[in-house]
């Protein structure tokens, strides 16, 4: 009898063969002959089409990270077949399992954190104009020189790359501090949850904000962790000034 044990669960970034991307909690099962498969939920995909969601197709991309302890590590694989149902769960073998070796993939580590911040558009027009949008989130994706946001569809031409925002983070324990975030990564749309993830820098942590970047390391040794997590529980809102 061919017996399997868990590896954890996993946010997975999803590559599909058209080029679409979508993020999707998953895990991972390593069997007692070394062959590795995948379980997820049946990915919703809006279709006039099709009434039926159909399976994600072969060749598909898959990209998740591995953390435990002082290990951080990032895989990749693509999906060969779909194998059919465990545990109400679709379940896909795997093959083509690397892990990541590029410095620029493997450079700092991701964690999920449930922070209270704003973001404030327009940093970059006229110092008159006003500030109309604050985007407001529950938590974010942080690390030591970073940080990753899921914003909905709907607001996607209001982030711009290379540009500058400000960002405030309110955590209850400590007073309110301000970062000045650069966006440097373009939009990455996300079709399974109907947003975007993207990427900023922060652009004065070098010696220039000591008591920020203490604070960046006070928060994520306090509540760091990058496993599962639903990437629309981090969203709160917008307000419109």
């Amino acid at each position: 009898m061919k017996t399997n044990y868990y590896i954890e669960d996993f946010w997975a970034k999803v590559y599909f063969p058209n080029e679409e991307v979508g993020f999707l909690p998953i895990k991972i099962l390593v069997y007692n002959d070394d062959n590795v498969s995948l379980l997820c939920k049946r990915p919703f995909q809006k279709s006039i089409f099709n009434f039926i969601n159909k399976p994600i197709p072969e060749k598909t991309e898959i990209h998740f990270a591995f953390h435990s302890g002082k290990i951080f590590e990032l895989w990749s694989a693509k999906i060969s077949k779909f194998l059919g149902f465990r545990e109400g769960l679709d379940e896909y073998k795997l093959y083509d399992l690397r892990l990541q070796t590029e410095a620029s993939l493997r450079k700092h580590e991701r964690f999920l954190v449930k922070i209270p911040l704003k973001l404030k558009l327009n940093l970059d027009s006229d110092l008159n104009k006003e500030i109309k949008y604050i985007f407001k989130f529950s938590g974010c994706e942080l690390s030591h020189t970073g940080i990753g946001l899921w914003i909905p569809l709907e607001h996607e031409n209001k982030i711009l790359q290379d540009f500058k925002y400000k960002l405030t983070f309110e955590p209850l324990e400590i007073e309110p501090f301000d970062l000045t975030a650069i966006c440097v990564r373009q939009h990455i749309n996300d079709i399974l949850s109907k947003g975007f993830k993207i990427g900023f820098s922060f652009a004065n942590l070098n010696g220039n904000n000591k008591l920020a970047n203490f604070r960046i390391d006070q928060l994520i040794e306090a509540r760091g962790k990058n496993k599962k997590s639903n990437l629309k529980e981090f969203w709160e809102g917008e307000i419109k000034l």
